[in-house]
């Protein structure tokens, strides 16, 4: 019988750790997990991260626009944010790597779903 429950201790983290590592993916550390378990062993597993997307952030001066993503920061750890992602053209990709982004999703679908509209 499949239980479905909250992830709540150090052993359910580790058999998510086992599984994620099987299925070549990293474990969440951050966000609310959901796991699955017949007879005590782990059999899957969902997260529902909070993720806020910069689109779009604009300014024909540099100065402007380094204000502009410092004010929204604010606001990224004032609302217990945990992750932040945004498109931006490949000439100002390193502008966001040096504000501490990193490119993820390489070779990956990135699918989107809109609540609330």
């Amino acid at each position: 019988m499949v239980i479905y429950k909250i992830l709540e201790t150090e052993h359910e983290y580790k058999q998510l750790e086992g599984l994620c590592v099987k299925h070549g993916l990293n474990a969440p550390n951050k966000g609310i997990t959901i796991i699955a378990k017949d007879n005590n062993t782990l059999v899957g597993a969902i997260t529902l991260q909070n993720i806020a997307m910069i689109e779009p952030l604009v300014s024909e001066n540099p100065i402007v626009a380094t204000k502009l993503f410092n004010m929204i920061e604010g606001v990224v750890l004032s609302n217990n944010i945990n992750i932040v992602r945004c498109n931006t053209q490949l000439e100002n990709e390193n502008k966001f790597f040096k504000a501490g982004f990193n490119r993820v999703f390489e070779n990956n679908i990135i699918l989107e779903k809109i609540y609330g509209v």
